[in-house]
């Protein structure tokens, strides 16, 4: 095994931060989403957008985000600095919200329209 740095967002500003959705979306395909405003989201876009559940901080997310790589080795040297970017776009387009407190995903931001619209949540 090669010697890693140690991936962490601890130092961060936001590392004790909670952060939610806080728009409308839609499936675009199996591993990405649109927004309301009609972008489509990468795929580590999408998985950070999904993450934004308002229960997790922003370090505790990203400690869960590393335990999903089976290989340690193929976690991405710059994975801290790729959400970290992905935390700030999605907060700028209004996708998220950065919050001192925890509070669940409002309703209408927690499933896709279609879903919403299906089960009569929308």
């Amino acid at each position: 095994m090669s010697a890693r740095p140690s991936l962490s967002l601890a130092g961060h500003p936001w590392a004790d931060k909670y952060f939610a959705r806080s728009t409308p979306w839609e499936w675009h395909d199996p591993a990405r989403i649109d927004l309301n405003d009609g972008t489509t989201l990468d795929m580590l876009s999408t998985v950070v957008f999904h993450g934004a559940e308002g229960l997790k901080t922003v370090a505790d997310y990203f400690a869960w985000l590393l335990t999903q790589y089976p290989d340690p080795d193929r976690i991405p040297d710059d994975l801290d600095e790729q959400v970290v970017r992905n935390l700030a776009d999605l907060e700028a387009r209004g996708a998220i919200e950065v919050t001192d407190d925890k509070r669940p995903v409002e309703p209408r931001y927690d499933l896709p329209l279609s879903e919403q619209e299906a089960d009569g949540t929308g």
